[in-house]
């Protein structure tokens, strides 16, 4: 299911996205031009998606204000409960254990620049830092590992063994030991 794409500077609304509701009340509520919930859903998007540009390139404590400024003209714009509801209602739908991951290396990467920027006079401490390092590729291993395993879940298949003329087993077949 595809809610949202962000194509250039722009965020792409999908079908699907305005049929959960905080998203369709929020589309409703607005005119016929929906320039407002536009803005609104284009903030939301811009301020959560993984791979937006606001989160790849703007400190985390920094994309909210930027973004009033940028859809409302006020850092300090204070957003209505709809939006509100729709943000969380957003964030809840996208929080899966990988992004969770995702977000949290980004913030040790984060903190490992923060890191070498205030050491800059000092030793570094670069067995710690090739830990880390070492640590996120295992980490990305094992999720590879479990998205085959859900890919396979996912299209009900079990891996086993080939049987006479090299067809595959049925599900519901047991192999003979």
């Amino acid at each position: 299911m595809k809610l949202f794409d962000i194509v250039g500077s722009k965020v792409t609304i999908h079908a699907e996205a305005l049929a959960l509701p905080p998203f369709k009340r929020l589309w409703e509520s607005d005119s016929d031009d929906k320039e407002k919930a536009t803005n609104y859903i284009s903030y939301i998007i811009f301020k959560n998606k993984w791979d937006s540009p606001y989160v790849l390139s703007i400190p985390p404590d920094e994309i909210e204000q930027s973004l009033k400024n940028k859809f409302f003209g006020d850092p300090n714009y204070e957003l209505p409960t709809d939006v509100k509801l729709a943000e969380e209602e957003y964030k809840s739908i996208n929080d899966t254990n990988i992004l969770k991951m995702l977000n949290n290396m980004r913030l040790k990467l984060d903190s490992i620049s923060e890191y070498y920027k205030n050491s800059l006079n000092e030793e570094l401490d670069e067995k710690k830092i090739k830990d880390l390092f070492a640590g996120f590729e295992k980490a990305a291993n094992t999720y590879k590992a479990l998205e085959q395993l859900g890919d396979m879940v996912k299209a009900g298949e079990i891996k086993t063994s080939r049987i006479k003329g090299g067809a595959k087993m049925n599900i519901f077949e047991l192999p003979h030991k």
